[in-house]
């Protein structure tokens, strides 16, 4: 009985410690969203996000697996709210009229779960990816690109 009392505070206290390194870090209002996948902030609600590539990272992080090439990635963290959802970007004041490509992760060494590479010279044609699935309450990675 004893061995047990001394288990669980033991266990318990591990698994609180576990749950508080895995918080990501939130994004604030000022917040930029990132060159990279891992340091990335966290939106709890991003619907109606405006922002930019510009200043975007040409390789978007460590490793990461994309269905084209990255010019201009920028990262942006959420939490699912959903088991389903579908991501639109839709560019403009583009050089060239390019497009932008987008990606969705679950995390930042796997595959993406949904990718589409868009159109170089899309113009403002929006660009989706739906994915199901999802599980609400996780982090999840959108990558935004510019051509």
């Amino acid at each position: 009985m004893v061995k047990t009392a001394l288990l669980l505070p033991l266990v318990l206290g591990m698994a609180v410690t576990s749950l508080y390194a895995q918080l990501p870090t939130p994004c604030t209002f000022s917040s930029q969203v990132s060159g990279a996948c891992e340091d990335a902030c966290i939106f709890c609600n991003f619907d109606g996000y405006v922002g930019t590539t510009i200043n975007g990272d040409s390789d978007g992080g460590d490793s990461i697996d994309f269905c084209g090439t990255l010019e201009n990635a920028q990262w942006i963290g959420f939490i699912a709210n959903t088991s389903t959802a579908t991501f639109t970007a839709t560019p403009f004041f583009c050089n060239d009229s390019n497009g932008v490509q987008i990606a969705l992760y679950s995390d930042c060494k796997s595959a993406p779960l949904a990718c589409n590479v868009g159109k170089q010279y899309g113009g403002i044609t929006p660009v989706s990816v739906t994915v199901s699935d999802l599980n609400p309450g996780s982090n999840y990675f959108l990558l935004v690109d510019g051509y």
